[in-house]
């Protein structure tokens, strides 16, 4: 017993250190003080040891609120002072949807790494604007903030489909109303690149709009084809916020695999035929569920955090990782976002 404790001490004593350790040389600047930034950015920021040398707001009064909460971080409203400081390497971008292309360009043309939240743009003609502007810079690391691509549950499903021979999926995508913006690249962008992202390069085969008299919820049938597998998308604001439901199902060979809202993951498998007669209407065989990933929320751990199971902590280590070893290990490149964009551009024709 005493051997065990010893060995158990000694691991906490290796994890501490190594978190202790962690030391980022580089300066960083963060763009925005909203809702979204203050409780999900931010605490990954400072959990990590980033040092951020400013936080870019809209007024002086917010300056210098900043400067005091946030000491030794400089509060300021002018951007220019930080595309200027060649201190600073990197830039977090998280303000209204509608600067988010300006402040893209500003800080590719200036020579700073970038993350920003999505949506990085409007439509696909400014995405090829970025993608340009960003093959100028083949130093920069780029990461738009397409944070399920790096769930530890997509990895973990990636590497069970890796070997399976797929036949189709359904994605059921629902939410309440959306009036603050446009749902297309506001909401309905996750889904659309996560199919894109998990299958690759995609076709639309068919579509149906659903609209109630106010134009404020609205459903969205499509039918993709992807090189190896097609499948249908029902994106929704005619549902629920207080339910939302986010559901992913892919039917394979030798079995089904079912995701709810990036907390819970199983394969349900099937049971085998001969001569085209399905063995289990004869044998009558138990169908076997394994869960493969399982929201634990017993154990407050940053592992079982919402925040680190949707992806948002993996893909601003990646960035941070990223710039401080010069290598780009981005998943979420400008260009690798071109072909979700032209189906959000088919599907806005469509509309209108």
């Amino acid at each position: 017993m005493n051997t065990l404790n010893a060995i158990i001490k000694k691991y906490k004593q290796v994890r501490n250190l190594q978190y202790l350790n962690t030391e980022y040389q580089s300066k960083y600047a963060f763009i925005g003080i909203g809702s979204h930034a203050i409780q999900n950015l931010y605490p990954i920021i400072s959990f990590l040891n980033v040092s951020l040398k400013y936080i870019v707001c809209t007024s002086s009064k917010k300056a210098n609120m900043i400067s005091k909460l946030y000491y030794p971080t400089i509060g300021t409203y002018d951007i220019d002072i930080v595309l200027q400081d060649k201190e600073v390497k990197g830039i977090f971008v998280c303000v209204d949807r509608e600067k988010h292309f300006d402040i893209a360009l500003k800080c590719l043309k200036n020579n700073k790494h970038l993350f920003i939240e999505k949506p990085c743009c409007h439509d696909i003609e400014q995405l090829k604007i970025l993608i340009n502007e960003s093959e100028k810079h083949k130093n920069l690391i780029t990461c738009v903030g397409l944070q399920k691509r790096y769930s530890p549950l997509t990895k973990k499903l990636c590497k069970w489909l890796k070997n399976e021979n797929l036949i189709s999926y359904n994605y059921r995508y629902l939410t309440g109303a959306y009036v603050e913006g446009d749902v297309l690249t506001d909401i309905f962008l996750h889904p659309l690149d996560y199919v894109t992202f998990m299958f690759g390069k995609a076709n639309i085969l068919g579509i149906e709009i659903i609209k109630d008299k106010s134009n404020r919820q609205q459903t969205i049938f499509l039918i993709l084809q992807h090189d190896k597998i097609k499948g249908i998308l029902e994106l929704s604001t005619s549902y629920s916020w207080s339910n939302a439901m986010e559901k992913f199902s892919i039917n394979t060979y030798n079995g089904i695999y079912e995701m709810e809202n990036f907390s819970n993951l199983t394969f349900t498998s099937k049971q085998r035929t001969f001569c085209s007669i399905p063995l289990e209407k004869i044998f009558r065989k138990p169908t076997i569920t394994k869960t493969l990933f399982s929201s634990n929320n017993f154990n407050p751990i940053i592992q079982n955090n919402q925040i680190y199971k949707q992806g948002y902590f993996n893909e601003i280590q990646q960035f941070i990782t990223s710039i401080e070893q010069n290598q780009n290990h981005s998943r979420s490149t400008f260009s690798s976002l071109e072909n979700t964009y032209m189906i959000l551009d088919t599907i806005h024709k469509y509309q209108s």
